[in-house]
């Protein structure tokens, strides 16, 4: 199971409190419908959520696209759905789904590449290749490409037990640079959207995991002269 935090959900819905949170998961909600939008004419369509945890922000999105009809899918390790959610749960791995090739209108991807190893990072955008038959929405949280060593160096020390709320092993953030050098290696069509420095990213990873007053001031003092990530925001087309 991941540890997403305590105040996990909530933010998945876009209810943030601080400017990082907002920017981070609050605009995505509004982002997403945009992009859905602008991709397809009102109709039916099949909607498959890959990493999206109980399908919070799945339920927001579709919530912003009432004259759309989604038969829809959630795949996560975490069990459980969101209440009132009209969506198939599938519990596992993103690679272990049981869609067929080229079955899926619309993937969303959100925040999911960084929580599988690097060696599975291009298998997922590659699955995602097999399922998708129209248009996947991947909005990514990674290191700034002049600065990779620097904040793996920095940002592997939140995760590593010294703050115990934030503990986890499985944490691999890429650089845009390597993101689209796998999309371009697989042959895959895709347009960048967004692409931006979040800084004083430690003020979301305080509101995420409800972190006491000393962790708080730990994490940024950890993070001090680091303290930002990348947000980066692809639409893959694959209609022909």
């Amino acid at each position: 199971m991941k540890n997403q935090g305590k105040n996990a959900s909530p933010l998945f819905k876009g209810m943030s409190q601080s400017r990082e949170a907002t920017l981070f998961y609050g605009e995505s909600v509004d982002l997403f419908a945009q992009i859905v939008k602008k991709n397809f004419v009102p109709g039916t369509y099949t909607l498959a959520d890959l990493g999206g945890n109980k399908g919070e922000f799945l339920s927001k999105v579709t919530e912003k696209l009432p004259e759309y009809s989604f038969k829809s899918y959630v795949v996560d390790v975490n069990l459980g759905i969101e209440i009132g959610l009209n969506a198939e749960k599938i519990d596992g791995n993103i690679l272990e789904n049981k869609f067929e090739d080229k079955s899926i209108d619309i993937v969303f991807l959100r925040y999911a590449l960084s929580w599988n190893p690097f060696d599975k990072q291009k298998d997922v955008l590659k699955e995602v290749s097999r399922i998708c038959k129209g248009v996947t929405i991947i909005q990514h949280q990674g290191y700034n490409d002049v600065q990779i060593s620097e904040q793996d160096k920095v940002f592997s020390k939140i995760f590593d037990g010294r703050i115990p709320e934030i503990a986890r092993n499985d944490y691999f953030p890429t650089n845009l640079s390597q993101v689209e050098k796998w999309m371009s290696e697989l042959g895959l069509r895709f347009s960048r959207v967004q692409n931006r420095k979040v800084e004083n990213i430690s003020n979301l990873f305080i509101e995420k995991y409800r972190l006491n007053e000393k962790d708080a001031q730990l994490i940024k003092d950890i993070l001090s002269g680091c303290d930002y990530l990348m947000q980066t925001c692809w639409v893959l087309d694959f209609r022909n």
